[in-house]
């Protein structure tokens, strides 16, 4: 089966955040089809934790249809799945439904919504992932072992300072803004990031106090 972006991306967010145990595209009898011949379906993301599941249904786009049929074949989806997980692993007490989208007409959105299904951008969970490798990284001060390839290239790209950090700790770049705007100098503000932000690194800081003092 052809590799999903938004699949790869949802299982690194449930194992590097979640610490859930995950599987990719697993594939159970769809018992409640009206063909003789009963089918097959796979639920994209099974995510276990203890007596928690989360069912991760992942597209990178669903507007080839009617938002209407879109949302009724999802929800089915996810009820086929949620009675498979309930006879299979008899243990999971809780199930949670994530439709795990990249783009998706509005309507959609709205419909599966209200029938409460948890909507997640697919971008909203690569800003946490990229957040908590970077406070991970600042921390700890070593990338750890990992056997997800996609954990591992955000590690390197986020050790190398690839990204751009301001975009991600907005609310920290906003009171370092402050205090410089303040008048505090660089050691007091040091002082109190090493204080509350102890996972913004040094030469970060430095870097950010030194741009907004050449644009003030």
């Amino acid at each position: 089966m052809a590799m999903s972006y938004v699949e790869e991306i949802a299982k690194a967010y449930f194992e590097y955040i979640g610490g859930y145990i995950v599987s990719q595209d697993m594939p159970y009898q769809d018992k409640n089809s009206l063909k003789k011949v009963k089918g097959w379906k796979d639920i994209d993301i099974l995510a276990i934790k203890g007596d928690s599941a989360i069912i991760g249904n992942c597209k990178a786009f669903a507007g080839t249809q009617k938002s209407e049929l879109v949302v009724e074949k999802i929800y089915d989806d996810f009820k086929t799945a949620d009675e498979f997980l309930k006879e299979k692993f008899p243990h999971i007490k809780k199930i949670a439904w994530w439709f795990i989208i990249d783009l998706c007409p509005p309507k959609t959105l709205n419909g599966l919504g209200k029938k409460g299904i948890r909507i997640t951008k697919v971008r909203d969970l690569i800003d946490e992932l990229i957040k908590n490798i970077n406070k991970d990284l600042a921390l700890n001060r070593r990338m750890g072992k990992t056997q997800n390839m996609l954990i591992r290239t955000l590690q390197l790209l986020c050790d190398s300072l690839y990204f751009d950090d301001r975009y991600f700790y907005k609310g920290e770049y906003k009171l370092l803004i402050n205090l410089v705007n303040s008048g505090k100098k660089i050691t007091e503000i040091r002082k109190i990031f090493r204080r509350d932000y102890p996972y913004i690194f040094s030469s970060r800081l430095t870097q950010w106090h030194d741009d907004i003092k050449e644009f003030k």
